[in-house]
């Protein structure tokens, strides 16, 4: 009995590692590593939405910084053994503001990606828009196995 639970768990562990390397390769798509799969991108295309991905990205790190710290405090906030309810609702009210100057950077840069695309590119890139972060009505894990990308937020498929 022995025997046969350790051969199946080499093996679990075998497919995992194999399935883990299929994963990590998922991402080599239209536009490189991890990237939302645009059809037919020109050189120049590919440049410059990378420029604007970079930016984007230098953009939005201070706010996810913060918003890191914010909901680090609002976790400290509610366990301790008496929790200030008028304190936690601030603290929400400024995680949702970050949260909110992060949503609009992230349809901003969007659009500056569609801008650059032909009608058809646009349209596949719709398709996958909005992918990610494994949210209720999205997809688990992007369009190429990365999540959060923009296709959804700081690129033409971003991380977080």
């Amino acid at each position: 009995m022995k025997n046969v639970s350790l051969k199946f768990g080499v093996l679990f562990l075998l497919a995992l590692v194999l399935s883990s390397a299929v994963f990590a390769q998922r991402g080599q798509g239209a536009m490189g590593g991890g990237e939302c799969m645009i059809p037919n991108l020109t050189d120049e295309q590919e440049t410059q939405i990378e420029k604007l991905r970079t930016a984007h990205q230098k953009e939005v790190l201070p706010l996810r910084n913060q918003l890191g710290e914010m909901e680090a405090k609002l976790r400290t906030l509610t366990t301790g053994n008496k929790v200030d309810m008028a304190l936690v609702n601030k603290q929400l009210e400024d995680i949702s503001a970050v949260k909110l100057q992060l949503a609009k950077k992230r349809e901003a840069h969007k659009q500056d990606v569609r801008k650059l695309l032909t009608d058809d590119q646009r349209v596949q890139f719709d398709m996958h828009s909005g992918m990610g972060k494994g949210r209720p009505g999205k997809g688990s894990m992007g369009p190429m196995g990365r999540p959060d990308r923009p296709c959804d937020e700081t690129g033409p498929g971003a991380p977080r």
